[in-house]
């Protein structure tokens, strides 16, 4: 499947990778779990979960790189990611703009299960929403599908109004030793 650019910078490409995570969810949920609770005992802010090595991040890691690979000129690789998952309710969320400048990376990838009904949306932020061209691209979130765009590019996660319901959020960066440009559409990042 080719590349589907969205809007500005922001790129959406299907991948099956539901039934991955489905299949370790329970452990991706655990691990998380454990690791706000800790946080939150000793008083320390927690947003995302860092998985390196695992079994699932093994499956799905090296098909993103490769999406990457076929869509992008990257030069070489300089270190791999592994994946962040952020896990959201209807009580707890982190919604604040952000980047991900400060990482070794070009591309960052965003992508989803449990997507709820209501809200759970990703915002995205141009030109710091300053000036005559600076606006804002709200996208719902679809399964299945993961959302390149580049590291510098401020974005959040909207809160959702779905009761008792966790939204998986997965982080992946490409860290590459050049600005990606696209094959394509030749935006560089």
């Amino acid at each position: 499947m080719v590349m589907k650019k969205i809007q500005d910078q922001i790129y959406s490409y299907k991948f099956p990778y539901t039934n991955i995570i489905n299949k370790y969810k329970p452990f991706i949920i655990e691990k998380y779990s454990e690791e706000f609770d800790n946080r939150v005992k000793k008083g320390q802010p927690f947003s995302d979960f860092h998985f390196q090595d695992t079994d699932f991040t093994n499956e799905i890691c090296p098909s993103l790189e490769n999406i990457v690979k076929n869509n992008w000129y990257t030069g070489n690789v300089l270190v791999k990611q592994g994946l962040r998952v952020y896990i959201q309710t209807d009580n707890y969320f982190t919604s604040v703009f952000h980047s991900h400048e400060h990482l070794l990376g070009s591309i960052a990838c965003v992508f989803y299960v449990n997507i709820p009904k209501e809200g759970g949306e990703i915002e995205f932020e141009y030109s710091g929403n300053k000036g005559p061209n600076g606006y804002n691209q709200i996208i719902k979130p679809e399964e299945d599908t993961v959302y390149f765009f580049p590291m510098w590019l401020p974005h959040r996660p909207l809160p959702h109004k779905d009761k008792n319901f966790n939204r998986l959020c997965f982080n992946w960066f490409y860290c590459c030793e050049t600005r990606a440009q696209h094959k394509y559409f030749g935006d560089r990042w």
